[in-house]
């Protein structure tokens, strides 16, 4: 098929949670050919809460949560929005270096 790219980006969720991404391969396939894989899914990791306070240290809601993994292998980027707690939970960032930015116009 001349419609096929040669590099393929493949994420795979668990069937148990939709969005959580469990891996990210990146696969070349030769042209003209094919290739066959076979995935091993890592441990599923739990998930974790971030809280967004003021400077008292009251919690603020409503606030745009923006959470990226650095850990190139894991392709998890998510934006959520705190409750009235300040809290934000992340599914399946327990234990991964993360990157978040926290926005509240």
């Amino acid at each position: 098929m001349a419609g096929v790219p040669e590099d393929v980006v493949i994420w795979i969720e668990r069937p148990d949670a939709p969005g959580d991404p469990a891996a990210q391969l990146a696969l070349e396939i030769p042209p003209g050919g094919e290739r066959e894989i076979e995935v091993i899914l890592p441990r599923a990791r739990e998930k974790t809460t971030l809280r967004v306070v003021d400077d008292r240290g009251y919690p603020v809601e409503r606030v745009e949560v923006r959470v990226a993994s650095l850990d190139p292998t894991v392709g998890l980027r998510r934006t959520l929005f705190t409750d009235e707690s300040g809290d934000v939970t992340v599914g399946g960032a327990l234990g991964l270096p993360l990157r978040s930015v926290a926005v509240r116009p």
